[in-house]
């Protein structure tokens, strides 16, 4: 794909997805927060794109959908609350493009673009129009948690417990370091002068999660991993999944995990997603993990960001950071 036409694709696909639902998008003006509408948007421009903003927590949004062109292209990424989001373009075998950006006003500014290890900022504003699929989506879309759900004693968070990270560990020619909180985990190597370089990876992790679950309901928890590096030369690969466990719970269909990062075959994977469904039952006790895994460093007691547990019957004595 040649530069200016996957600069075509990055812009399209991005100002579309955070677009108002109807009306100009510019992609002007300083950075700056705006709210996301949930929805599916589609419109033409050198081909046409169809793309869902699905809703996360924290009014975050999951993007995904396609472009066609002159090929099939796949796109997801994150949108934050915060008006910055991060998206990749797949063409079915390898990642094209990695685009990162933030909100104006109405719009959205491209920040930068990086194909490869070429990395470039846009050098013209793009105005585009674009059309909800249908309305009706993005006023009802909402996490599945939320939504009605059959009567029963509810269960009560009574228990929240979050990891944390070490000091920064020092090697001979490199440090490597990192971040947990409660929806996120990163690690960092960074070489030592007179070296330079980097590479990191890291989680985000996404649920519906409440101080009460209710009988009948039907939980969603997703993560994402993103990896970038300087050079083919750093190494580091790590993943995050979900773990539901317990009586009170009935996982649906099959939980998944994603890795970001250097694999052991030596390809590099920039970007993955994962899901767990879970259905409520009526009664008993509900552990769920948001789980990472993969290259460390130095001691910890807990790796990983939050475990909850939930117990029926029970009135809640935790909270969920929403």
């Amino acid at each position: 794909m040649k530069r200016s036409s996957l600069l075509a694709l990055c812009l399209t696909l991005l100002i579309a997805a955070f677009g108002t639902a109807s009306g100009q998008i510019t992609a002007t003006g300083d950075t700056g927060t705006s709210k996301f509408r949930p929805g599916t948007y589609t419109g033409t421009a050198k081909g046409r794109y169809n793309l869902t903003l699905k809703p996360g927590s924290d009014g975050d949004f999951l993007i995904s959908g396609v472009y066609v062109a002159s090929g099939v292209y796949r796109v997801t990424g994150l949108a934050l609350h915060d008006g910055r989001f991060v998206a990749y373009v797949y063409d079915g075998k390898r990642n094209v493009g990695r685009f990162w950006g933030g909100s104006s006003g109405s719009g959205l500014r491209i920040l930068r673009i990086q194909r490869g290890e070429s990395a470039y900022a846009p050098k013209r504003d793009v105005d585009i129009l674009l059309t909800p699929v249908d309305r009706r989506v993005a006023q009802q879309s909402a996490p599945s948690a939320r939504q009605p759900v059959a009567g029963g004693a509810t269960f009560g968070l009574v228990s929240k417990v979050l990891g944390h990270v070490p000091p920064p560990a020092e090697g001979n020619n490199s440090i490597t370091s990192g971040s947990m909180d409660e929806r996120s985990f990163r690690i960092e190597v960074r070489m030592k002068p007179p070296y330079t370089g980097s590479a990191f990876v890291a989680h985000h992790y996404s649920s519906p999660l409440t101080s009460r679950l209710k009988p009948g309901q039907i939980v969603e928890l997703t993560c994402w991993s993103e990896a970038d590096r300087t050079s083919r030369d750093f190494n580091v690969g790590s993943g995050c999944q979900w773990i539901v466990e317990g009586p009170g719970a009935e996982i649906i269909g099959t939980p998944t995990k994603t890795f970001a990062g250097t694999a052991s075959d030596g390809k590099f994977y920039a970007l993955s997603r994962a899901a767990t469904r879970f259905r409520v039952l009526n009664s008993g006790q509900i552990k769920i993990t948001a789980a990472q895994g993969g290259q460390l460093w130095g001691g910890s007691d807990n790796w990983n960001p939050a475990t909850y547990v939930y117990k029926s019957g029970e009135i809640p004595t935790a909270s969920v950071n929403e």
